[in-house]
This record gives structure tokens, C-alpha cells and sequence, in this order.
């Protein structure tokens, strides 16, 4: 990102007010050779986009740091059912679909057992079933792979949200007030924990007014995703 990305300048600013060191870790184009190999060594199919981060966090902080993250937060936001027709999902559901709307490749492996994972939950009543499908098998697979493949450049890693207890009771709350655009819950979380960091906005770049030409991207794959699974149903 660059320098004048807000996900730089707002802490930048937050440091500056609460008298808190701030440090910056640039990564290169690429791995040492001794590093990717020590990489993808230590992590099974590890990624070379992670590792460049992971060797500029470890050569910086000499593994001394822990980090904190928010990862899994999106298992209640909506994250698939955003993606995709909101009204089409309050509807059955068939196993030809979820390869596409998860990103997976489309094999019958996976629709086989996509299909007996459907089998198992339609009577669920607790958790929406796209959450539920979000859960298992998008944070299942890539939040965990992630954390193994930083786990060399950190002391450790905490997830408060890798807690089942915890996403319970996150997903009990009423939606509309843990989704954008007011997120509600989590302004409240921050209310009551740090307060002053509200007086700085919460991703601007994100909240902004999309210009006509981005409505336009997001139709058009909006569309052609939606097209995507007719094919694939029929």
C-alpha cells in the first residue's frame, strides 16, 4: 500500500496522540533464498505473497512481538451471502453451487462431500447456513493456513475470535447491527475498550462514495457470478 494509505496515516495518527511507538515493516519484491527455503520448508504449499512479509516481520522484530488479529470477525458480516443473490440463498441450496461461490475448483471430490456437508446442516436453525459455510470452510482453510505460514515471524499469534463461544454469541446479535454500513457492535466493543480511538473514521477508503466506473465493475461481476451458478445448476 502506499504512504498515504489510511491503513498508514490513521495509525500514524493514533500513535502520535497516545504517545505510542509506531514502526512500518516494508517487505521486498521476494524471499532470501535461505528464507524461502527455511519457508516452505517449515509450511506445506507455504506462498511466496506471504512469505516476503513473513521474512521482513521476522528480520524486524527478531520474533520478539506477538500479534493480535481480527481474523474470523467476517464469519458475521455476511462475507458470502454479501457476495452473492441474498434472496436466491433463503432457498435450498445444492452442492453444484458451493464450489463456485467458495472459490474452490469445481471437482466431484469436493461436490461429494460438499453435498454430505449439506446433508448434515439443512435443519440447522441457529446459524444461517452460508455463515455456517463461511466458517468451516473459508476460515477452516485460509485463516489457518495463514497463521502456520507466520507463526516463523512471530512469538505467537492470538486470535481473540478463535473461540466458539465467542462467534456464538457474536452471531447472536442482531445483523443489522454487526454489518456495514453502521457495524453497531463493533463501535460499541470500541466504545466501551478504548473510546478514543473513535474519533479517528473506521476505513475511509472503504466507506467513500464509489465512483460510477467501480458500480459498474461490481455490477458486472455481480452478474457474471450470478451467471456462474445457473450454469452450474443446470
Amino acid at each position: 500500500m502506499t504512504d498515504d494509505h489510511p491503513d498508514i496515516t490513521i495509525p500514524d495518527q493514533l500513535c502520535k496522540e497516545f504517545d505510542l511507538k509506531r514502526t512500518v515493516i516494508k517487505a521486498k519484491p521476494s524471499m532470501s533464498a535461505n528464507f524461502s527455503k527455511l519457508f516452505k520448508d517449515n509450511v506445506y504449499r507455504a506462498t511466496d505473497i506471504y512469505g516476503r512479509d513473513a521474512e521482513a516481520i521476522m528480520n524486524q522484530l527478531q520474533r520478539k512481538m506477538a500479534a493480535v488479529t481480527g481474523s474470523a470477525a467476517e464469519i458475521g458480516q455476511k462475507y458470502y451471502r454479501n457476495a452473492i443473490e441474498e434472496n436466491k440463498y433463503n432457498g435450498p441450496v445444492e452442492a453444484s453451487e458451493l464450489p463456485a461461490i467458495g472459490r474452490f475448483r469445481d471437482e466431484p471430490f469436493a461436490i461429494k462431500h460438499f453435498r454430505a456437508w449439506l446433508d448434515n446442516n439443512y435443519n440447522r436453525y441457529d446459524i444461517k447456513l452460508m455463515d455456517l459455510f463461511y466458517w468451516e470452510h473459508a476460515h477452516g482453510n485460509w485463516v489457518a493456513m495463514t497463521q502456520m505460514q507466520f507463526d516463523i515471524a512471530w512469538r505467537e499469534i492470538f486470535t481473540p475470535y478463535n473461540c466458539r463461544d465467542v462467534l456464538q454469541a457474536f452471531l447472536s446479535v442482531n445483523e443489522k447491527d454487526r454489518i456495514q454500513p453502521h457495524v453497531k457492535l463493533y463501535k460499541d466493543i470500541i466504545s466501551r475498550a478504548w473510546p478514543e480511538l473513535l474519533n479517528q473514521p473506521i476505513n475511509p477508503h472503504k466507506t467513500a462514495k464509489l465512483s460510477i466506473k467501480t458500480k459498474i465493475k461490481n455490477s458486472i461481476k455481480s452478474k457474471l457470478r450470478h451467471t456462474k451458478n445457473i450454469i452450474l445448476r443446470t
